[in-house]
């Protein structure tokens, strides 16, 4: 049976559709691995079209009920992912309670977060955020929430359009466009004698009025096309055949470099602010400032843009929502705890025995190092989706240590560690521990093949590792190279 993801996103008129839209397209990325279930307020024709091809909806009232109807839904054994400004430290605080892994979407940093995950992809300073010591923040570009039109340009895009020439222009303020800047652009745009091409973008909130002013536009300057409510991958090939993107920065300018457009962008509204400070410093659009003035200052320099790197964002967040279902769990009498969320106190059992000069002796890494490194490194941990390292608990004492160390999850494998406390030596412990675990990362993960590396003197591990499935593949001079193939 697969992982449960509710996710938990409200749109409307007034707080608009972006929330609703990213939190959908994680739902996207991550539907072929688990179980995906939108709950939103008083859904509109248009999301649930949106939805229909993703995942299930789950419909909720518009008035303050909604909140405790949402709780009501939890079992504790889902992951829950909110974005909205409105989930309070609280709200967050009473779904932990019961039991469940929680993501928070959210580009304010305005609240302290007790969430196991907090995503911001417009934001790169993690100085700004209040959470707790367990929390992985994941942040920047990196883990764009992009619809998969913009995903399949993204992942192979290597470098950016560099002409000079600017003919063909796309001009998008988003769906709602309350400040009415698209208007703005466009007439100035049209003035321009070298542009030959005006795209124009509008949502299907436009009212009549402007809606009219741009038919108006699109009768008079032949070089102006209206593209109303049009779908992502047609917004997709618009951006990626343009010479500009002319956008504000906001998940739009997003998808437009995702695209390969070179982009000239501008806020006009609070949570936009980070995402502009961090692509303009990153060099990677033409500034254009506060777009709440007169007029829309359009001009850019010569200078090249900057590339940025996504990367695979599908896999990062399959990886990432897939540690999330293994980062703790309990089979048996045994707790499987990862290192982000021990006690200071379980942390240093941890630090001593691996310290112990039996341990470091087998080890790659043999040389004796201090507590805080110790914690440096498990700090390190949260912001990574390639290492896991568990500590396994009986009884609230340390029996061992389990690692997967790198994972790679586009293979479906993962390299592997384990050391045993001393004290539970000859028990058969270990080997329990080790049964469980391999059982449990098969019912939770795509990982089929564990890796690991054995010191050729250490024959005692070699036999243990033989004993727990693993087959010697082959040997150099320091090492044996061992797999065990899962089931």
């Amino acid at each position: 049976m697969k992982q449960k993801i509710f996710f938990r996103a409200d749109a409307g008129e007034e707080i608009g559709y972006g929330h609703f839209i990213r939190s959908l397209a994680l739902a996207d990325m991550l539907k072929n691995d688990f179980e995906c279930v939108m709950f939103t307020q008083n859904p509109s024709d248009y999301q649930r079209k949106e939805a229909s091809g993703v995942c299930k909806m789950v419909a909720l009232p518009s008035d303050d009920s909604k909140y405790q109807i949402f709780l009501d839904y939890l079992i504790g054994d889902e992951i829950v992912v909110l974005d909205n400004y409105f989930f309070t430290t609280e709200y967050q605080r009473k779904i932990k309670a019961n039991g469940c892994k929680l993501v928070c979407i959210d580009d304010m940093h305005d609240k302290h977060y007790v969430a196991d995950v907090v995503i911001n992809h417009g934001c790169n300073d993690s100085s700004l955020f209040s959470v707790e010591t367990y929390t992985r923040l994941c942040l920047g570009m990196s883990w764009a929430l992009l619809r998969k039109p913009f995903l399949d340009v993204a992942k192979c895009l290597t470098e950016r359009k560099q002409e000079k020439k600017t003919e063909h222009v796309v001009v998008c303020f988003g769906g709602s466009d309350p400040k009415n800047l698209t208007q703005k652009a466009v007439i100035q745009l049209a003035q321009n004698p070298d542009i030959k091409l005006i795209d124009v973008i509008i949502g299907s909130r436009i009212d009549t009025l402007v809606g009219s002013i741009f038919n108006r536009i699109e009768s008079v300057c032949p070089k102006v096309s209206i593209h109303q409510s049009i779908s992502a991958q047609e917004v997709a090939t618009l951006f990626s055949n343009c010479d500009m993107a002319i956008v504000s920065a906001s998940s739009v300018a997003m998808e437009a470099l995702a695209c390969g457009a070179r982009v000239a962008a501008g806020w006009y509204v609070d949570n936009q602010r980070d995402f502009y400070k961090m692509i303009s410093e990153a060099g990677c659009i033409y500034p254009m400032g506060d777009l709440n003035g007169s007029a829309i200052q359009l001009k850019h320099t010569q200078e090249d843009l900057i590339v940025p790197q996504m990367g695979d964002i599908r896999l990062k967040y399959r990886s990432l929502f897939a540690i999330l279902q293994i980062d703790d769990f309990a089979v048996s009498e045994y707790k499987y705890v990862s290192y982000i969320h021990l006690s200071e106190e379980i942390n240093r059992q941890v630090w001593e025995i691996r310290n112990l000069p039996e341990m470091r002796k087998c080890m790659t890494h043999d040389q004796p190092f201090s507590f805080e490194d110790h914690l440096k490194f498990v700090e390190s941990l949260k912001q990574t989706v390639e290492k896991v390292y568990w500590a396994v608990m009986k009884e609230g004492r340390f029996v061992a240590s389990i690692s997967l160390h790198p994972i790679n999850w586009e293979e479906n494998s993962a390299e592997w560690g384990i050391y045993a406390n001393p004290a539970f030596s000859g028990k058969g412990m270990t080997k329990e521990v080790c049964r469980l675990f391999f059982s449990k990362i098969v019912e939770q993960t795509t990982i089929r093949l564990i890796l690991a590396s054995v010191k050729i003197d250490n024959v005692k591990s070699l036999k243990f590792h033989h004993s727990v499935g693993f087959v010697t593949k082959s040997h150099d001079a320091e090492y044996y190279y061992l797999e065990n193939k899962l089931n």
